[in-house]
Parts: structure tokens; C-alpha cells; sequence
């Protein structure tokens, strides 16, 4: 892998860096904005109160993962029957 990187040339490396940079720092952001809706919730709580936190900051990234794919298969089937129909 390494060795088809070095022979693409200096452009596609860059963009080949920006783009990972990006995806890195989207996961990065993803779980960090999670964490914080969590530790919201539990200050969100009254002072005499326990905080019950349901759920952890990886199943809600887990759960929203889960619905971004389900619609978006749902969509991919939508354009096949569009496709099919049109045929």
C-alpha cells in the first residue's frame, strides 16, 4: 500500500492527506460531541437529584450510525425501483 502511495504523484498524495486529515477529525468530532450531549445530561440535573444517563456517548454513535445507514438504504431502494420502473 505504502508503495502504490510513493509513486502517485505530489498532488494525489496531498489530496489523499486532506481527505484523511478530514475523516479523522470528523470521527474525532463525532465522539467528542457525543461526550458532551452526555455530560450535559448529567449536569442538567438537580442538585439533589442523581443524574441518570441512559445511555453512553459510543451507543449513541452507535444508534445514530445505525439510523444514517438504514436511511440510507432505504433510499438506495427508492432509486432502484426508480430506476426499474423507468426501464
Amino acid at each position: 500500500m505504502l508503495h502504490k502511495l510513493r509513486q502517485k504523484t505530489e498532488y494525489q498524495k496531498r489530496k489523499i492527506a486532506v481527505v484523511t486529515s478530514i475523516l479523522v477529525t470528523g470521527v474525532i468530532f463525532v465522539f467528542w460531541i457525543s461526550s458532551t450531549i452526555h455530560s450535559f445530561s448529567a449536569l442538567d440535573a438537580e442538585p439533589g437529584e442523581v443524574a441518570v444517563v441512559s445511555e453512553s456517548p459510543f451507543n449513541m454513535v452507535k444508534e445514530n450510525i445505525a439510523s444514517v445507514y438504514e436511511s440510507m438504504t432505504k433510499e438506495v431502494v427508492k432509486v432502484k425501483q426508480q430506476i426499474l420502473k423507468e426501464e
